[in-house]
């Protein structure tokens, strides 16, 4: 079957001509899952407010004081599909990832299901070293369109067993999405084909190899959790692994992704967001230590995949303060964990001859989302006492009550409906960032990466047209 893709593919040969030519570079992409601009801003304020000294002002869409300078690079990246509509996060991360607009729910696959390649392996390919490093699974996120070819995102057996196939140097994530014996069939893959399979930070630690690597958590958490955990190996602690084990005398290429930002929009939970966006930050700060280091060869990109939010700031025009962000951040545990505590609380304590346990229920309830109950609204703990004496006690109300008391104290509340933009942020820092300045397609970061790369690659102009379809035989 034809299609029109050449052009992308002739990037990609140029490239791999040129490249033994020039100068090797370290290219750090920081991929934020649905980050919108109101995510944006509260990591930006988080950051600042937290002394992140190396956090760079450029990332606040508002303020531009670095737009002319050629270290910095600020453009909104169109991301609607190959049908027209609004990406998805793997036809987002495809178009990012392989320069091809594409049907949603396809990874690394162009619209009539063709392979592409990535830039990630256009790297490898180069001989530079890569990792794929993300805060959830490797094989069920925008990760994945840097080594998969699949016409369903949802296929994470499929995909984890492309890992290997890759032969990249370094992937980092959760343990694998699917059931326990997909996982074990593509980690005995991996092990077969050279990798080290890796688990938590002790595993790191002791690692003392230059092969390839996959290291992962041995269960599911989430940024809080992470943060308690002292052997997950967090978003900064992955990067400053890659960082170690790569080296600065090679070109590498590191994408970090923040699987978990946009994914908070169906829990309304502002303190995982604010500790998923305080991992990405930690991680971001890794790659400005090696910038400041190697200033001549090194380009920062974040990228947002798609814009999909609910979270809103209640007073736009001003930033929150200092004791807003540290009472959002006193909540340490995932809203589910919390829920569960008052449901058995609830069943072991909510009767009638109780008379103290609906002010304890407050309490507890209270000190886990960082509120004190002597600061609630009159009004609250009436509402609350009549779902606490109601027949059937709905602990789900009763919490979301507290709250968004609390979020209201914090200056933010979360809509009903999600957000999605058409288009999304890019910045940029470092060598070649003012490439990305302006507004263009999503695709168009892959070629201007491609271009950053290997700058003597001559590119061909993008293929605006679609693929074309079969002639039919005549008769039919």
């Amino acid at each position: 079957m034809r299609h029109l893709f050449f052009s992308v593919f002739f990037v990609l040969l140029s490239a791999l001509a040129a490249a033994a030519d020039m100068p090797k570079k370290h290219i750090f992409l920081f991929l934020a899952e649905g980050m919108d601009g109101q995510h944006l801003a509260l990591g930006r304020q988080a950051a600042l407010l937290s002394g992140y000294a190396w956090y760079p002002e450029g990332l606040d869409e508002q303020k531009k004081p670095l737009a002319a300078a050629e270290s910095f690079g600020s453009g909104r990246a169109d991301t609607r599909n190959a049908d027209g509509l609004p990406c998805d996060t793997e036809a987002a991360a495809t178009a990012i990832a392989c320069g091809v607009r594409t049907k949603n729910g396809y990874l690394g696959a162009g619209p009539e299901q063709e392979k592409l390649k990535s830039f990630a392996i256009l790297a490898k390919e180069a001989g530079w070293k890569v990792a794929l490093l993300s805060t959830g699974p490797i094989n069920r996120g925008p990760s994945a369109a840097f080594f998969a070819h699949v016409a369903d995102g949802t296929k994470a057996a499929q995909i984890a067993l492309e890992m290997h196939l890759s032969k990249l140097n370094f992937f980092g994530g959760e343990k694998l999405a699917g059931s326990a014996l997909e996982e074990q069939i593509a980690l005995d893959a991996m092990k077969d084909n050279a990798y080290s399979v890796l688990y938590g930070e002790r595993d790191l630690i002791s690692y003392n190899g230059s092969g390839r690597i996959f290291c992962c958590t041995s269960g599911r958490l989430n940024a809080q959790e992470r943060a308690l955990d002292k052997d997950s190996v967090s978003l900064a602690r992955q990067v400053e692994a890659a960082l170690t084990i790569f080296g600065d005398q090679d070109g590498f290429f590191i994408l970090a992704e923040g699987s978990g930002i946009g994914g908070k929009n169906g829990t309304s939970d502002t303190s995982a967001l604010l500790a998923e966006l305080d991992e990405f930050n930690e991680a971001l700060g890794k790659a400005f230590d090696f910038e400041k280091k190697h200033p001549s060869d090194t380009l920062i990109l974040v990228v947002s995949t798609h814009e999909a939010g609910r979270m809103e700031f209640l007073q736009p025009d001003r930033e929150l303060t200092k004791d807003q962000i540290d009472l959002i951040r006193k909540q340490t545990r995932p809203l589910s964990a919390i829920l569960d505590d008052l449901k058995t609380f609830a069943k072991e304590n909510r009767k009638p001859e109780n008379e103290g346990s609906f002010s304890e229920a407050i309490r507890i309830t209270c000190e886990a989302l960082g509120l004190r109950p002597d600061d609630l609204p009159p009004a609250l703990p009436e509402k609350l006492s009549a779902l606490w004496k109601a027949e059937t006690f709905d602990a789900g109300a009763f919490l979301q009550l507290l709250l968004a008391e609390r979020d209201r104290m914090a200056g933010v509340r979360w809509t009903p409906e999600i957000r999605q933009g058409k288009d999304t942020f890019v910045t940029a820092f470092g060598v070649g960032a003012a490439l990305f300045n302006g507004s263009y397609d999503n695709v168009d970061i892959f070629r201007k990466l491609t271009e950053t790369a290997f700058p003597s690659a001559r590119a061909a102009e993008p293929e605006k047209t679609a693929p074309e379809q079969p002639q039919q035989t005549a008769g039919k």
